[in-house]
């Protein structure tokens, strides 16, 4: 059995309930099922901040949202993951410092974004549209 520590809290996980899964890419079997476990990840690290700079959480956000990133090919939703990255990164470095205000910004865009994905999943799933694709649409 593995272990995750998120945000100095500990969180047992076996392999197969790894929220970004070995590759960087996500399967058109569990799309949206790997992207609310990433989503649900970094929004469980970010509620759990306690104020302190913690660096740990700080790398796990970081790459999260990297590996979340090179799976998905939306412009918008990549914006809205470097969002997540920029204030992750004051938030968990600089400890007490804004962190209410920063904290808020993170977990807006998080919902923007899983709602954004839910969006292009439905889109993808529209019968009568299966020759295209939900990116192809909503492309920005």
């Amino acid at each position: 059995m593995r272990r995750d520590y998120v945000s100095g809290g500990r969180q047992a996980r076996s392999r197969g309930d790894d929220p970004v899964g070995a590759g960087s890419r996500l399967s058109p079997g569990n799309d949206a099922l790997s992207r609310c476990a990433q989503h649900a990840a970094l929004k469980l690290i970010v509620e759990r901040h306690a104020g302190a700079a913690d660096y740990r959480a700080l790398r796990r956000v970081l790459e999260l949202c990297r590996r979340a990133t090179a799976a998905i090919d939306d412009r918008y939703c990549r914006d809205k993951l470097r969002l997540v990255e920029d204030f992750a990164a004051e938030m968990l470095s600089r400890g007490e410092q804004r962190a209410q205000f920063l904290q808020r910004q993170i977990l807006n865009a998080l919902e923007l974004l899983h709602s954004r994905l839910y969006s292009l999943e439905a889109l993808r799933r529209a019968p009568g549209r299966s020759g295209l694709k939900a990116v192809e649409l909503l492309r920005t």
